[in-house]
């Protein structure tokens, strides 16, 4: 709460001493004693003729003074001491060998502070004409604030700047805190050799509450906590809670995070709290802490210790009730939602008993950090992670919480341990099984140890690799197709035979055939012969294509090596030998086939063409695309038709609709004389799948030709992504522009005219690139781009120095290529009508 300000005795005292104009003051004051002892200069109990018994009066107002004395110090501070916001006021004797600051800005109503003597605490102030708030370094007051120490001294070396009013005796004096000078090492050894000490119980946070647990018997119980309380968010706990504590006994919490904070309700102005009865024998210690924040609607109770010179202590509770000393700094300020307005520093001793440590301990130890790499290895071949086959995930853990991997995690400190892991990103994908997830790298030694697992960190950089091997299957689906005569396709039989790379126990697997399709798996990377069986005399083989082409396509191939989960479907199509001779055809009989697509709102992007649609007949076979000239208003023989098509994966067929034909169902078409038969089939993409969706690839170029007289465009250059597959092609040709390609990494490469330097790639909507790469997995639309900047001036022509004409010589030869090829192209277009006609 807000002090009173005593501003009667301030006012005629200021009056005897202030110089106008120099803000300093003659005063003499009390000279400091002789420097303290730097080994003993701890929190500890009351000192001097007027001490209370033991533990200090509860919190209460001025008016009940009861004429207590204390004259050690209460609140210290190795380095600055800054107030603003809303904080009100520290109460007893207080030191800091750097700065002090107040600068309460006009937001907050009351802008005035009480040092030494306060308005609201334990009312144990140090004796009058004593210095109340001693200053090592700069003394500044902000206009418009108000400092009150009366009776007390406000004794500083340096003045800052002084615009406020000092309502209490000041003295200028540059040996102001000389007697402390020696003390932060001292602070400093005894924080590091707390932290050392046997731990005794268990912290443990349930049920909102923090619950310290000790063993019952020793007299100095030792806690330690190495995050902070609670261990994340900002949501107060409500309270602290102790048990297993024997009476009288000293309880060390030793904080052993880097950033510590410590935000909990609780404690009480009464003392009527559990958590208040063991504040005078309760230090929190802060041992390698570089910020520490002290926040919550709590009166927070116990002493404090801050080991680390270079840190920064921000305390914004209502209230701390104890000893307060670091070798830093600290900031008392007022947070909205934290403590509120009104922050008070209450005077309490430590009468606690401390371990000896006169044997010294070590220095600080160094800040370090630790970055977790993943490894994948499938069916034997290794991957970093984010190339892996796609639906394998998994997910760093660093004590418990998620991070990245291969990102460095700061703020750890050398010789704490930490435990790392991972957890799997949902579940195992089909045909695949994780085999084992092991700790194969430590620091750069070679190691094989189990997850989760707990290391020591070493100073530097630490880093560990997590390696997870994974077998995984592929499939192939035998898919048997019969064109003319009667035989049916489980008359064949399909074999699927390991040809090279064969792992043991891998043999041929034979399947009944079904137009359908039979599934048998198969190991990646091993390359299959596929074969058949059946009718001999009266069919042959006279197609076997796989979807093993660029984009999905389906090719003719005799053996396929599948990838990882690789799922591949291939046809085997066997006609009819030595059919007899048909009647001539009728012209007054037609058929035409007919593809419709719907993609809806999903990204596959297939049109019409890009099936081939069948009707197998008795004698007759339309084959063609919709709207060729082999599949429209082809000449047929009257009969039955047998419809089908073959294309992209990823849609779903509809049944044939036939118009104007005798007759037809879902798979055929009966054809009369003089019937002009038009089949349509539609097929409507199925929802996207990122598995199933191909990535696309687009490369762009750009040219800065500056100022200079050089006239290069983005077209005289060809750029390339070499990986699973390749593209080659100028900027803005369908050749680089959204092409669907294989997932994998692609290196990317242009080549070109000199006098140019190019920038590094910039690729955008990628899973991962590099200035020369790119990384695409399946639903990926990547847009790279490249920029070369001139570096000479060019005389304006394009094309190498090698070819010596003007362009319009390359255009005529272009011309007298396109009239051969026209010319080639009509002869064959006579050759195929005058065959059509004859047939």
């Amino acid at each position: 709460m807000r002090g009173k300000s005593y501003r009667g005795i301030g006012r005629r005292i200021a009056a005897t001493v202030l110089v106008a104009g120099l803000g300093i003051a003659l005063l003499p004051g009390i000279t400091p004693a002789g420097a303290v002892d730097p080994d003993n200069f701890l929190p500890g109990p009351c000192e001097g003729p007027l001490c209370p018994s033991g533990d200090f009066p509860p919190t209460s107002d001025a008016s009940e003074d009861q004429g207590y004395r204390d004259e050690a110090v209460n609140i210290f501070a190795g380095g600055n001491i800054e107030v603003s916001g809303a904080a009100a006021e520290m109460e007893g004797k207080i030191v800091t060998l750097g700065d002090f600051t107040q600068n309460k800005g006009p937001e907050v109503g009351y802008r005035g502070y009480n040092v030494g003597r306060v308005g609201k605490g334990s009312q144990v102030q140090p004796p009058s004409g004593s210095d109340f708030l001693t200053v090592g370094g700069k003394f500044s007051l902000a206009a418009g604030n108000t400092i009150w120490s009366s009776p007390g001294v406000i004794r500083y070396a340096e003045a800052g700047d002084i615009q406020g009013n000092v309502d209490s005796p000041w003295v200028r004096d540059p040996e102001a805190a000389a007697a402390y000078r020696g003390v932060v090492p001292g602070l400093t050894a005894r924080s590091l050799c707390l932290a050392t000490q046997p731990v005794t119980g268990t912290a443990q946070i349930a049920a909102g509450v923090v619950r310290f647990a000790g063993d019952g018997a020793s007299m100095r119980q030792v806690f330690e906590v190495k995050g902070s309380i609670p261990e994340s968010g900002s949501s107060p706990l409500n309270g602290v809670q102790f048990t297993g504590v024997p009476d009288g006994a000293t309880v060390i919490v030793n904080m052993t995070g880097v950033s510590p904070q410590i935000i909990t309700n609780g404690g009480s102005v009464d003392d009527s709290s559990q958590w208040n009865k063991m504040r005078s024998r309760l230090l929190w210690n802060f041992p390698n802490a570089t910020s520490v924040a002290l926040r919550g609607f709590q009166q927070f109770q116990g002493s404090v210790l801050i080991g680390n010179p270079g840190s920064t202590t921000q305390v914004s509770v209502p209230g701390l009730a104890g000893r307060f000393f670091t070798a830093g700094s600290i900031r008392h300020v007022s947070e909205p939602g934290f403590g509120g307005a009104g922050g008070e520093f209450h005077s309490y001793p430590f009468l606690g008993s401390l371990p000896d440590c006169s044997g010294g301990v070590n220095p600080i130890p160094p800040e370090t950090n630790i970055s977790i790499q993943k490894t994948w290895v499938v069916n034997g071949q290794s991957y970093a992670d984010g190339e892996q086959p796609y639906g394998l995930s998994a997910v760093p853990q660093l004590d418990g919480t998620s991070v990245t991997w291969g990102t460095k995690q700061a703020g750890k400190t050398a010789g704490n341990s930490v435990v790392v892991g991972e957890t799997m990103a949902g579940e195992m994908p089909a045909l695949c099984t994780l085999d084992s997830s092991r700790l194969t790298v430590e620091n750069g030694t070679e190691v094989d140890k189990p997850i989760p697992h707990t290391m020591v960190l070493a100073e530097g950089d630490n880093s560990v690799t997590i390696t997870n091997t994974v077998s995984c299957r592929s499939r192939i689906n035998l898919v048997k197709q019969v064109v003319g005569g009667k035989r049916t396709p489980s008359e064949w039989k399909l074999v699927v035979t390991p040809k090279a790379n064969i792992l043991a126990g891998d043999k041929a697997q034979t399947v009944v055939g079904s137009d359908q399709g039979v599934s048998v798996e198969v190991n990646p990377g091993t390359t299959y012969e596929l074969s058949e069986t059946g009718p001999l005399t009266d069919y042959h083989l006279s197609s076997l294509r796989c979807n093993v082409g660029d984009s999905g396509a389906y090719i003719d191939v005799t053996e396929v090596t599948p990838g990882a989960r690789d799922n591949i479907t291939c046809i085997f199509v066997n006609s009819v030998n030595d059919p007899a001779i048909p009647p001539l055809k009728t012209i007054d009989s037609k058929l035409t086939l007919v593809k419709v697509v719907d993609n809806g709102k999903t990204q596959k992007r297939y049109g019409p063409t890009d099936w081939t649609l069948h009707a197998v007949g008795s004698f007759d076979h339309v084959s063609g695309t919709s709207g060729s000239d082999e599949a429209s208003e082809v000449p047929v023989n009257e009969g039955t038709y047998q419809l089908s098509e073959e294309g992209p994966r990823g849609y779903t067929a509809s049944p044939w609709v036939c118009k104007g034909a005798r007759s037809s169902t879902a798979t055929s078409v009966t054809v009369g004389k003089g019937d002009h038969a038009v089949c349509t089939v539609t097929n409507t993409a199925e929802p996207d799948d990122n598995r199933s969706v191909l990535p696309k690839l687009t490369l762009i170029k750009k040219v800065d030709n500056g100022t200079s007289r050089a006239i290069r465009t983005p077209q005289d250059w060809t750029l390339h992504a070499a990986g699973p597959q390749s593209l080659e092609g100028v900027s803005a040709d369908r050749s680089v522009t959204e092409v669907e390609v294989k997932a994998g990494t692609y290196k990317l490469s242009e080549t070109g005219p000199r006098g140019y330097k190019a920038s590094d790639w910039k690729c955008e909507g990628a899973t991962k690139s590099t200035a020369t790469s790119v990384t695409v997995a399946a639903g990926d639309h990547a847009v790279c781009t490249v920029t070369n900047t001139v570096v000479s001036t060019e005389t304006g022509s394009k094309g190498p120095k090698s070819q010596s004409g003007p362009l319009a010589r390359t255009g005529s030869g272009l011309l007298i290529s396109a009239a051969l090829i026209g010319i080639g192209l009509t002869a064959a277009g006579v050759l195929i009508v005058r065959g059509r006609r004859s047939a």
